[in-house]
């Protein structure tokens, strides 16, 4: 989450708010999951869960989560 949020900030041009949530990541860099995680979906089934693990991003990837979670659009609206 704090990835998406990072980027989300690099979208905004906010590059205070970018340099506080680069600090976090590397604060939590060591919790990284060691097992695939759904973000609280363990209901998914496992044609979903096949399906994210080709969407997903690289930061989803890293993270080991299955997401297809991202900033996408315009956000100055």
């Amino acid at each position: 989450m704090v990835d998406v949020a990072q980027d989300l900030a690099k979208k905004l041009h906010d590059p205070w708010q970018g340099k506080l949530l680069e600090a976090a990541k590397v604060g939590i860099e060591r919790s990284r999951l060691a097992g695939e995680d759904t973000l609280c979906d363990e209901g998914m089934s496992e044609k979903e869960r096949k399906k994210l693990r080709q969407k997903r991003t690289a930061k989803a990837r890293h993270w080991n989560l299955l997401t297809d979670m991202e900033v996408t659009g315009d956000l100055r609206s």
